[in-house]
């Protein structure tokens, strides 16, 4: 498993040794990836250390994917979400430092807009007393889920991740300063 901290031989960049990775059912399968879930009573949401298409074919750029499910009826009471159709939203690498900034406190409000090929998929966070409300849209649903303070260091973890996979000369700490400065430039 590669670390952001390990050394890269000479010639190599960081991204030319994490694998290409076509599908997410092939990423599943090949236990090549990352993600993190969390369940409330309304909808569950699965946030992915995902792969964005890249401009240049050898290159690999990593984002957060975020596919939410609301929740189901069950007789028995039972938590239950309907997966079978879920929202997936993608964030772009632009909008990845702006999402860091709203996850680490420091943008009140981080909202995406026009993704998907119809462009009605939508993103927004927002600040609570006890951590963040996430509202993920698409064709007229609405999932909206309370992400608490664990989960959004959970979150948070896979987020930094990504910006330093796209950028391998920079480390957590400068990764998280330059959010904080675009940040700034946001008021």
């Amino acid at each position: 498993q590669l670390h952001p901290h390990d050394p890269v031989a000479p010639g190599s960049s960081r991204c030319s040794m994490i694998p290409s990775l076509a599908s997410l059912e092939e990423r599943r399968a090949a236990r090549q990836y990352e993600n993190y879930r969390l369940y409330a009573r309304s909808a569950a949401l699965c946030f992915e250390l995902d792969q964005l298409a890249a401009a240049r074919p050898d290159e690999v750029l990593r984002t957060i994917s975020i596919e939410g499910a609301g929740a189901l009826s069950s007789p028995s009471g039972a938590e239950r979400y309907d997966w079978a159709n879920k929202c997936c939203f993608q964030l772009t690498r632009r909008e990845l430092p702006l999402f860091v900034g709203t996850l680490m406190g420091w943008i009140p409000e981080f909202a995406a807009r026009g993704h998907g090929p119809d462009h009605s998929k939508s993103l927004t966070i927002s600040q609570q007393p006890g951590g963040l409300k996430l509202m993920l849209s698409q064709k007229g649903k609405q999932l909206v889920v309370p992400v608490t303070a664990d989960d959004v260091y959970m979150v948070l973890a896979l987020a930094i991740k990504a910006l330093v996979l796209n950028d391998p000369h920079l480390t957590s700490d400068s990764a998280l300063s330059l959010c904080r400065r675009i940040a700034s430039l946001k008021g």
